[in-house]
């Protein structure tokens, strides 16, 4: 699976911007998932990194654009990444997030389906959906059709406020197709912590491909980071920027 969030160059333009120190990071276990942190008393979604040798992960804040990939597995479009990842970000020993509390996230809008020669999002086909399912479909959530946001379920932080958890992604046929058409898709969502007021993270999107071409993922990538995700900082752009290079670096 082709993914971004994460990568020795992405790391080097983050320290860059930020003034860290340099270092250069070793190849880790949760490169491309999505890491989540608390910053002011709110979620923040960021890059996973390893500052050292010997060192734990940590998060980066200010990406808010993540890639997966779906393939068929026995007849269902699935995806199981981004996966997330709970750290402390960078330079602090604080947990990461409040322990043994409730994650939920929202589902803002409707499934959206990049358009290659007009380059930029448009409907899915009409019925298209993404589900989105954790422990073994116990829980289940579906993006809405009118796009109407959809309030997804919650799962515990467990003790330590640390986690690392992946949700099972379905991109689900419209009624009468034998099968959901290829392309890439992209949805949008936000986390908070349950009864925890402003908590909310600012939205991020998922940017998935389905037996497209590498270059319309690249395309559609870049279009989130430049015409949907609004940037806080200049950091967010500059690691935009980098996810792409990397991307066709790492083919």
């Amino acid at each position: 699976m082709t993914l971004i969030s994460s990568s020795r160059g992405i790391v080097a333009i983050a320290a860059a911007t930020l003034g860290l120190a340099a270092f250069a990071p070793s190849v880790h276990a949760h490169e491309g998932d999505i890491g989540l942190s608390f910053l002011g008393g709110r979620l923040v979604t960021g890059i996973v990194i390893i500052p050292g040798p010997g060192t734990n992960e940590f998060v980066t804040p200010g990406q808010r654009t993540f890639a997966g990939e779906f393939a068929d597995v026995s007849g269902s479009i699935y995806s199981a990444d981004p996966g997330f990842f709970s750290g402390p970000l960078l330079g602090q020993s604080a947990p990461a997030l409040p322990a043994n509390s409730s994650l939920r996230f929202n589902i803002l809008g409707s499934l959206m389906r990049w358009d290659s020669v007009a380059g930029n999002f448009s409907a899915v086909t009409p019925g298209e959906r993404l589900r989105i399912e954790f422990a073994a479909g116990a829980l289940s959530r579906t993006s809405s059709m009118d796009g109407s946001n959809v309030s997804g379920f919650g799962f515990d932080t467990g003790a330590t406020g640390g986690f690392d958890e992946h949700f099972d992604y379905y991109l689900d046929a419209a009624a009468g197709q034998t099968a959901p058409a290829a392309g890439i898709y992209a949805i949008g969502l936000d986390l908070f912590i349950d009864g925890l007021a402003g908590s909310n993270s600012l939205p991020y999107y998922t940017v998935f491909n389905f037996d497209s071409p590498e270059a319309d993922h690249d395309a559609a990538i870049e279009y989130v980071n430049s015409n949907i995700v609004p940037s806080p900082s200049g950091v967010a752009a500059l690691i935009g920027a980098g996810l792409i290079a990397m991307r066709r670096r790492r083919r």
